[in-house]
């Protein structure tokens, strides 16, 4: 969870992708939404649009930080909170509300 938690910082500020954070700034929402596609793209490992438990966790296991069950667990029941059309993934959309909504509540 922690990464997960790094990497919406990373998205945030443009960290992700190797550029200096910028000064903060209301973004449009085309804005908002190019700035999360990479990421979305880094986790969603089979390229069908839609990330799955499976994929986050093989992810954040890439980046060196091993999850336990009830880590995973975790993990299952936000993505439940983000996942709306409730078909246990999530699709880009429902991506970008959910950084859009963390961005918001970190403003």
């Amino acid at each position: 969870l922690l990464a997960l938690a790094i990497f919406a910082t990373m998205v945030q500020t443009g960290a992700a992708w190797g550029r200096k954070p910028e000064k903060k700034k209301e973004l449009t929402e085309d804005e908002m939404l190019a700035a999360f596609w990479p990421g979305f793209k880094m986790f969603d490992q089979d390229r069908n649009a839609r990330i799955s438990a499976d994929e986050i966790t093989r992810v954040i296991g890439e980046m060196g930080d091993e999850l336990q069950g009830s880590e995973v667990q975790h993990i299952i029941s936000a993505m439940g909170r983000a996942d709306i059309d409730g078909n246990r993934q999530i699709s880009f959309p429902e991506f970008a509300k959910m950084m859009i909504e963390a961005a918001e509540e970190e403003l």
